[in-house]
């Protein structure tokens, strides 16, 4: 819960894992114990929400494709950064070497455009970061039940959360989207706006919805669908985090029951 706060308040969600990982220390699990446990939940959630969107891009290509307002350029942005993560974390997984080799040339790269100085001192700590992701691949693979469960849940996570559109649109005695399309608009939005560097994707989430989802609303209610999707899916998330955050580093995790 703290983690979530962090995360939402910050760009790229950076602040989370730092303040997890300060919390897990404060609960007696070790540094590399509790990297191991962060690397793996984000592995775990990186590598389903893009498989999730891939599949569901596949399944409803001809509702990607009817876009002409600039959004299907946003959508397959969104899928293609995504894809790049993900085979970065296949490369990893199964062959670290090439990984490595292809990083030392954008860095090379960067050297001779002045954008990087030190290649050596960025290279080291990049083989740190691929070795300590490397290891946490390692024990998913070796507990593979464990791994397909989370698999399960975080399906189920994403699933309720991208249909938090199709509630509010209902809610708005509208009728003419099915579940289907609309979880599918969501998760195209998110793929599209989780790599912009704002807390809580600020306004690229908001342009989003609108080039996306706005068809589905009529012109005097979509700033009332936005602003509830928005209120559930964000704002609510951030003051419920950031209460629970400020209980517990006011009187302690002991004291706070949940």
């Amino acid at each position: 819960m703290i983690g979530q706060y962090y995360s939402n308040i910050t760009p790229l969600a950076t602040g989370g894992q730092p303040v997890q990982l300060y919390v897990l220390k404060d609960d007696n699990i070790s540094l590399s114990n509790g990297t191991a446990i962060l690397i793996s939940k984000f592995l775990l959630f990186q590598i389903g929400v893009t498989v999730y969107s891939f599949c569901l891009a596949v399944y409803k290509i001809k509702l990607l494709t009817n876009y002409h307002n600039g959004a299907s350029i946003f959508i397959a942005a969104g899928l293609t950064l995504n894809m790049i993560m993900l085979s970065a974390i296949i490369l990893i997984a199964f062959n670290q070497q090439i990984l490595l080799k292809l990083c030392e040339g954008i860095f090379k790269l960067l050297n001779k455009i002045h954008v990087l100085k030190d290649v050596t001192k960025i290279m080291d700590k990049t083989e740190k970061f691929i070795l300590e992701y490397k290891e946490s691949i390692g024990k998913l693979k070796e507990d593979y039940w464990f791994t397909i469960k989370m698999y399960a849940i975080t399906f189920i996570q994403l699933t309720v959360f991208f249909s938090t559109t199709f509630f509010v649109y209902k809610s708005l005695n509208l009728n003419k989207s099915t579940i289907t399309d609309i979880i599918c608009l969501q998760a195209f939005l998110y793929m599209a706006v989780s790599f912009i560097p704002t807390p809580g994707t600020a306004g690229a989430s908001e342009v989003g919805f609108m080039l996306l989802l706005g068809h589905l609303f009529p012109t005097n209610i979509i700033s009332t669908a936005l602003l509830l999707w928005r209120g559930i899916s964000y704002y609510f998330s951030l003051i419920f985090s950031g209460a629970f955050s400020f209980a517990v580093t006011t009187f302690g995790k002991k004291n706070i029951i949940v």
